[in-house]
Protein backbone atom coordinates (compact mmCIF):
# COMPACT_ATOMS: atom_id res chain seq x y z
CA UNK A 1 0.00 0.00 0.00
CA UNK A 2 1.49 3.32 -1.01
CA UNK A 3 1.55 6.49 1.05
CA UNK A 4 -1.30 8.19 -0.86
CA UNK A 5 -3.55 5.15 -0.38
CA UNK A 6 -2.89 5.08 3.35
CA UNK A 7 -3.57 8.83 3.66
CA UNK A 8 -6.81 8.49 1.67
CA UNK A 9 -7.93 5.57 3.84
CA UNK A 10 -7.24 7.54 7.00
CA UNK A 11 -9.16 10.51 5.63
CA UNK A 12 -12.12 8.31 4.69
CA UNK A 13 -12.17 6.67 8.13
CA UNK A 14 -11.85 10.00 9.93
CA UNK A 15 -14.60 11.55 7.81
CA UNK A 16 -16.84 8.51 8.26
CA UNK A 17 -16.46 8.27 12.01
CA UNK A 18 -16.76 12.04 12.30
CA UNK A 19 -19.99 11.97 10.30
CA UNK A 20 -21.24 9.09 12.44
CA UNK A 21 -20.56 11.05 15.62
CA UNK A 22 -22.22 14.15 14.13
CA UNK A 23 -25.31 12.12 13.22
CA UNK A 24 -25.49 10.62 16.70
CA UNK A 25 -25.03 14.04 18.31
CA UNK A 26 -27.65 15.55 15.99
CA UNK A 27 -30.11 12.76 16.76
CA UNK A 28 -29.53 13.19 20.50
CA UNK A 29 -29.85 16.98 20.47
CA UNK A 30 -32.85 16.91 18.15
CA UNK A 31 -34.56 14.26 20.25
CA UNK A 32 -33.95 16.17 23.48
CA UNK A 33 -35.19 19.44 21.98
CA UNK A 34 -38.28 17.77 20.52
CA UNK A 35 -39.06 16.05 23.81
CA UNK A 36 -38.73 19.38 25.58
CA UNK A 37 -41.08 20.96 23.05
CA UNK A 38 -43.57 18.13 23.49
CA UNK A 39 -43.33 18.41 27.26
CA UNK A 40 -43.77 22.17 27.12
CA UNK A 41 -46.72 21.85 24.70
CA UNK A 42 -48.31 19.16 26.84
CA UNK A 43 -47.87 21.26 29.98
CA UNK A 44 -49.33 24.30 28.20
CA UNK A 45 -52.33 22.31 26.95
CA UNK A 46 -52.93 20.82 30.40
CA UNK A 47 -52.57 24.16 32.17
CA UNK A 48 -54.91 25.86 29.71
CA UNK A 49 -57.46 23.07 30.07
CA UNK A 50 -57.29 23.20 33.85
CA UNK A 51 -57.62 27.00 33.83
CA UNK A 52 -60.61 26.85 31.47
CA UNK A 53 -62.17 24.13 33.59
CA UNK A 54 -61.66 26.08 36.82
CA UNK A 55 -63.15 29.28 35.36
CA UNK A 56 -66.06 27.41 33.79
CA UNK A 57 -66.76 25.55 37.04
CA UNK A 58 -66.61 28.90 38.82
CA UNK A 59 -69.32 30.23 36.48
CA UNK A 60 -71.40 27.07 36.97
CA UNK A 61 -70.93 27.28 40.74
CA UNK A 62 -71.99 30.94 40.82
CA UNK A 63 -75.01 30.04 38.69
CA UNK A 64 -76.03 27.29 41.12
CA UNK A 65 -75.49 29.59 44.08
CA UNK A 66 -77.48 32.35 42.46
CA UNK A 67 -80.44 30.02 42.12
CA UNK A 68 -80.09 29.00 45.74
CA UNK A 69 -79.81 32.63 46.91
CA UNK A 70 -82.81 33.63 44.80
CA UNK A 71 -84.83 30.77 46.29
CA UNK A 72 -83.80 31.66 49.83
CA UNK A 73 -84.50 35.33 49.18
CA UNK A 74 -87.95 34.69 47.80
CA UNK A 75 -88.99 32.17 50.43
CA UNK A 76 -87.49 33.97 53.43
CA UNK A 77 -90.30 35.62 55.50
CA UNK A 78 -87.97 37.77 57.57
CA UNK A 79 -86.71 40.94 55.88
CA UNK A 80 -83.30 40.96 57.57
CA UNK A 81 -82.43 37.45 56.48
CA UNK A 82 -83.82 38.10 53.02
CA UNK A 83 -81.52 41.11 52.75
CA UNK A 84 -78.54 38.85 53.61
CA UNK A 85 -79.50 36.44 50.82
CA UNK A 86 -79.73 39.41 48.45
CA UNK A 87 -76.18 40.50 49.29
CA UNK A 88 -74.93 36.95 48.75
CA UNK A 89 -76.69 36.94 45.38
CA UNK A 90 -75.04 40.21 44.39
CA UNK A 91 -71.62 38.82 45.38
CA UNK A 92 -72.25 35.72 43.23
CA UNK A 93 -73.23 38.07 40.37
CA UNK A 94 -70.01 40.05 40.76
CA UNK A 95 -67.89 36.91 40.94
CA UNK A 96 -69.62 35.50 37.86
CA UNK A 97 -68.92 38.70 35.90
CA UNK A 98 -65.21 38.43 36.75
CA UNK A 99 -65.17 34.78 35.72
CA UNK A 100 -66.88 35.61 32.43
CA UNK A 101 -64.29 38.28 31.67
CA UNK A 102 -61.48 35.87 32.50
CA UNK A 103 -62.93 33.12 30.32
CA UNK A 104 -63.47 35.56 27.47
CA UNK A 105 -59.69 36.03 27.37
CA UNK A 106 -59.28 32.25 26.97
CA UNK A 107 -61.80 31.81 24.15
CA UNK A 108 -61.00 30.04 20.90
CA UNK A 109 -62.90 30.12 17.62
CA UNK A 110 -65.08 27.11 18.43
CA UNK A 111 -66.19 28.46 21.80
CA UNK A 112 -66.99 32.00 20.65
CA UNK A 113 -70.58 31.32 19.51
CA UNK A 114 -71.78 29.25 22.52
CA UNK A 115 -70.03 31.61 24.93
CA UNK A 116 -71.81 34.56 23.34
CA UNK A 117 -75.14 32.75 23.83
CA UNK A 118 -74.24 31.94 27.44
CA UNK A 119 -73.24 35.53 28.11
CA UNK A 120 -76.52 36.80 26.66
CA UNK A 121 -78.51 34.25 28.65
CA UNK A 122 -76.76 35.32 31.85
CA UNK A 123 -77.44 38.97 31.08
CA UNK A 124 -81.11 38.22 30.53
CA UNK A 125 -81.09 36.10 33.69
CA UNK A 126 -79.84 38.94 35.87
CA UNK A 127 -82.19 41.34 34.15
CA UNK A 128 -85.12 39.07 34.99
CA UNK A 129 -83.99 38.98 38.64
CA UNK A 130 -83.89 42.76 39.09
CA UNK A 131 -87.67 43.29 39.77
CA UNK A 132 -87.77 40.79 42.63
CA UNK A 133 -85.56 43.03 44.73
CA UNK A 134 -88.45 45.53 44.84
CA UNK A 135 -91.01 42.97 46.03
CA UNK A 136 -92.45 43.07 49.47
CA UNK A 137 -92.55 40.12 51.78
CA UNK A 138 -96.10 39.34 50.75
CA UNK A 139 -95.27 39.52 47.05
CA UNK A 140 -92.26 37.25 47.53
CA UNK A 141 -94.46 34.73 49.34
CA UNK A 142 -97.20 34.88 46.72
CA UNK A 143 -95.14 35.01 43.54
CA UNK A 144 -91.86 33.41 44.65
CA UNK A 145 -92.58 29.77 43.89
CA UNK A 146 -93.97 30.47 40.42
CA UNK A 147 -91.08 32.79 39.64
CA UNK A 148 -88.56 30.16 40.70
CA UNK A 149 -90.26 27.48 38.59
CA UNK A 150 -90.95 29.49 35.47
CA UNK A 151 -87.97 31.81 35.35
CA UNK A 152 -85.06 30.91 37.61
CA UNK A 153 -84.92 27.12 37.33
CA UNK A 154 -85.81 27.07 33.64
CA UNK A 155 -83.22 29.66 32.72
CA UNK A 156 -80.61 28.14 35.02
CA UNK A 157 -81.09 24.74 33.40
CA UNK A 158 -80.73 26.28 29.96
CA UNK A 159 -77.56 28.15 30.96
CA UNK A 160 -76.12 25.00 32.53
CA UNK A 161 -76.71 23.21 29.24
CA UNK A 162 -74.81 25.96 27.42
CA UNK A 163 -72.03 25.69 30.00
CA UNK A 164 -71.92 21.94 29.38
CA UNK A 165 -71.51 22.63 25.65
CA UNK A 166 -68.58 24.90 26.40
CA UNK A 167 -67.13 22.22 28.68
CA UNK A 168 -67.50 19.66 25.91
CA UNK A 169 -65.74 22.03 23.50
CA UNK A 170 -63.00 22.51 26.09
CA UNK A 171 -62.60 18.75 26.40
CA UNK A 172 -62.49 18.42 22.63
CA UNK A 173 -59.72 21.00 22.61
CA UNK A 174 -57.88 18.89 25.17
CA UNK A 175 -58.33 15.81 23.00
CA UNK A 176 -57.12 17.78 19.97
CA UNK A 177 -54.08 18.81 21.99
CA UNK A 178 -53.45 15.19 22.90
CA UNK A 179 -53.72 14.22 19.25
CA UNK A 180 -51.29 17.00 18.37
CA UNK A 181 -48.84 15.71 20.96
CA UNK A 182 -49.32 12.17 19.62
CA UNK A 183 -48.63 13.42 16.07
CA UNK A 184 -45.53 15.17 17.32
CA UNK A 185 -44.40 11.94 18.98
CA UNK A 186 -45.03 10.08 15.73
CA UNK A 187 -42.98 12.60 13.76
CA UNK A 188 -40.07 12.50 16.16
CA UNK A 189 -40.23 8.69 16.24
CA UNK A 190 -40.04 8.57 12.47
CA UNK A 191 -37.24 11.11 12.40
CA UNK A 192 -35.32 9.25 15.08
CA UNK A 193 -35.85 5.96 13.25
CA UNK A 194 -34.55 7.56 10.06
CA UNK A 195 -31.55 9.00 11.86
CA UNK A 196 -30.87 5.69 13.61
CA UNK A 197 -31.20 3.82 10.31
CA UNK A 198 -28.82 6.25 8.64
CA UNK A 199 -26.40 5.93 11.54
CA UNK A 200 -26.55 2.14 11.43
CA UNK A 201 -26.08 2.16 7.65
CA UNK A 202 -23.09 4.47 7.90
CA UNK A 203 -21.71 2.34 10.73
CA UNK A 204 -22.07 -0.80 8.59
CA UNK A 205 -20.33 0.93 5.68
CA UNK A 206 -17.51 2.04 7.96
CA UNK A 207 -17.26 -1.45 9.45
CA UNK A 208 -17.15 -3.00 5.96
CA UNK A 209 -14.54 -0.49 4.81
CA UNK A 210 -12.48 -1.03 7.97
CA UNK A 211 -12.65 -4.83 7.67
CA UNK A 212 -11.67 -4.63 4.01
CA UNK A 213 -8.73 -2.39 4.83
CA UNK A 214 -7.69 -4.68 7.67
CA UNK A 215 -7.81 -7.69 5.35
CA UNK A 216 -5.81 -5.76 2.77
CA UNK A 217 -3.26 -4.80 5.41
CA UNK A 218 -3.11 -8.41 6.59
CA UNK A 219 -2.52 -9.61 3.02
CA UNK A 220 0.10 -6.92 2.49
CA UNK A 221 1.82 -7.84 5.75
CA UNK A 222 1.78 -11.53 4.82
CA UNK A 223 3.27 -10.71 1.43
CA UNK A 224 6.00 -8.59 3.02
CA UNK A 225 6.73 -11.37 5.48
CA UNK A 226 7.01 -13.87 2.62
CA UNK A 227 9.30 -11.50 0.73
CA UNK A 228 11.45 -11.03 3.83
CA UNK A 229 11.61 -14.81 4.36
CA UNK A 230 12.61 -15.32 0.72
CA UNK A 231 15.18 -12.55 0.98
CA UNK A 232 16.55 -14.11 4.15
CA UNK A 233 16.85 -17.47 2.37
CA UNK A 234 18.52 -15.85 -0.62
CA UNK A 235 20.87 -14.02 1.74
CA UNK A 236 21.80 -17.31 3.36
CA UNK A 237 22.42 -18.87 -0.06
CA UNK A 238 24.47 -15.84 -1.09
CA UNK A 239 26.51 -16.07 2.10
CA UNK A 240 27.10 -19.77 1.44
CA UNK A 241 28.18 -19.06 -2.14
CA UNK A 242 30.42 -16.25 -0.91
CA UNK A 243 32.10 -18.56 1.59
CA UNK A 244 32.45 -21.18 -1.16
CA UNK A 245 33.98 -18.61 -3.52
CA UNK A 246 36.41 -17.51 -0.79
CA UNK A 247 37.44 -21.13 -0.16
CA UNK A 248 37.84 -21.72 -3.89
CA UNK A 249 39.94 -18.57 -4.21
CA UNK A 250 42.11 -19.66 -1.29
CA UNK A 251 42.61 -23.09 -2.89
CA UNK A 252 43.54 -21.41 -6.16
CA UNK A 253 46.05 -19.09 -4.41
CA UNK A 254 47.47 -22.04 -2.49
CA UNK A 255 47.86 -24.03 -5.71
CA UNK A 256 49.49 -21.08 -7.46
CA UNK A 257 51.92 -20.59 -4.61
CA UNK A 258 52.72 -24.27 -4.54
CA UNK A 259 53.02 -24.75 -8.27
CA UNK A 260 54.66 -21.51 -9.27
CA UNK A 261 56.46 -19.95 -6.29
CA UNK A 262 57.25 -23.28 -4.60
CA UNK A 263 58.82 -24.76 -7.71
CA UNK A 264 60.71 -21.56 -8.47
CA UNK A 265 62.11 -21.37 -4.93
CA UNK A 266 63.02 -25.05 -5.09
CA UNK A 267 64.87 -24.37 -8.34
CA UNK A 268 66.65 -21.44 -6.68
CA UNK A 269 67.75 -23.73 -3.84
CA UNK A 270 69.04 -26.31 -6.30
CA UNK A 271 70.92 -23.70 -8.29
CA UNK A 272 72.31 -22.20 -5.09
CA UNK A 273 73.66 -25.65 -4.18
CA UNK A 274 75.23 -25.94 -7.64
CA UNK A 275 76.62 -22.41 -7.28
CA UNK A 276 78.20 -23.36 -3.95
CA UNK A 277 79.80 -26.40 -5.55
CA UNK A 278 81.17 -24.31 -8.42
CA UNK A 279 82.63 -21.79 -5.95
CA UNK A 280 84.36 -24.58 -4.06
CA UNK A 281 85.73 -25.94 -7.34
CA UNK A 282 86.78 -22.44 -8.38
CA UNK A 283 84.85 -22.84 -11.59
CA UNK A 284 84.37 -19.18 -12.46
CA UNK A 285 82.50 -19.82 -15.67
CA UNK A 286 80.12 -22.19 -13.87
CA UNK A 287 79.60 -19.61 -11.09
CA UNK A 288 78.59 -16.96 -13.60
CA UNK A 289 76.22 -19.33 -15.39
CA UNK A 290 74.60 -20.50 -12.14
CA UNK A 291 74.23 -16.89 -10.93
CA UNK A 292 72.47 -15.99 -14.16
CA UNK A 293 70.12 -18.94 -13.81
CA UNK A 294 69.36 -18.03 -10.19
CA UNK A 295 68.65 -14.43 -11.22
CA UNK A 296 66.32 -15.62 -13.94
CA UNK A 297 64.43 -17.87 -11.49
CA UNK A 298 64.09 -15.04 -8.97
CA UNK A 299 62.86 -12.64 -11.64
CA UNK A 300 60.25 -15.19 -12.76
CA UNK A 301 59.14 -15.64 -9.14
CA UNK A 302 58.83 -11.87 -8.69
CA UNK A 303 56.77 -11.69 -11.90
CA UNK A 304 54.51 -14.51 -10.72
CA UNK A 305 53.97 -12.82 -7.34
CA UNK A 306 53.19 -9.52 -9.05
CA UNK A 307 50.72 -11.21 -11.37
CA UNK A 308 49.03 -12.94 -8.46
CA UNK A 309 48.71 -9.64 -6.62
CA UNK A 310 47.24 -8.00 -9.71
CA UNK A 311 44.81 -10.88 -10.13
CA UNK A 312 43.68 -10.61 -6.50
CA UNK A 313 43.07 -6.85 -6.68
CA UNK A 314 44.10 -5.00 -9.86
CA UNK A 315 44.99 -1.41 -9.03
CA UNK A 316 43.44 -0.24 -12.27
CA UNK A 317 40.06 -1.43 -10.95
CA UNK A 318 40.20 1.49 -8.51
CA UNK A 319 42.00 3.87 -10.88
CA UNK A 320 40.28 3.22 -14.23
CA UNK A 321 37.13 1.22 -13.42
CA UNK A 322 35.64 -2.18 -14.17
CA UNK A 323 35.76 -2.24 -18.00
CA UNK A 324 39.51 -1.34 -18.36
CA UNK A 325 40.33 -3.90 -15.66
CA UNK A 326 38.40 -6.59 -17.56
CA UNK A 327 40.13 -5.68 -20.82
CA UNK A 328 43.54 -5.96 -19.07
CA UNK A 329 42.50 -9.31 -17.63
CA UNK A 330 41.49 -10.50 -21.12
CA UNK A 331 44.88 -9.50 -22.53
CA UNK A 332 46.71 -11.31 -19.73
CA UNK A 333 44.66 -14.47 -20.28
CA UNK A 334 45.37 -14.27 -24.00
CA UNK A 335 49.11 -13.93 -23.31
CA UNK A 336 49.22 -16.93 -20.96
CA UNK A 337 46.90 -19.26 -22.83
CA UNK A 338 47.12 -18.12 -26.44
CA UNK A 339 43.30 -17.94 -26.56
CA UNK A 340 41.87 -14.76 -28.05
CA UNK A 341 39.50 -13.04 -25.58
CA UNK A 342 37.16 -10.15 -26.51
CA UNK A 343 35.39 -7.99 -23.87
CA UNK A 344 31.92 -6.64 -24.83
CA UNK A 345 30.82 -3.98 -22.33
CA UNK A 346 28.59 -1.53 -24.15
CA UNK A 347 26.41 0.61 -21.93
CA UNK A 348 28.26 -0.38 -18.77
CA UNK A 349 28.95 2.56 -16.45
Amino acid sequence: MNGNGAVNSRLVLMAGFGGLLVLMAFASVDGIQTLRQIEASNDAIREEFLLRTRVLERIRGDLYLSGTYVRDYLLEPESGKALGHRYSLLEAHSDMDEALKQYQGLLNAQEAAPFQVLNQELTDYWTVLEPIFQWTTTQRRQKGYLFLRDEVFRRRQSMLGIADQIRDINESQLNAGKEKVADTFTRIRRRLLGTIGLTIGLGLLLASFTVRKMLALETETRRHYTEMANARGELKQLSARLVEAQEKERRSISRELHDEIGQALTGVLVELANLSASIRNRDLEGVAAKAGEIKKLVENSVSVVRNMALLLRPSMLDDLGLVPALEWQAREVSKRSGVRVNVVAEGVS
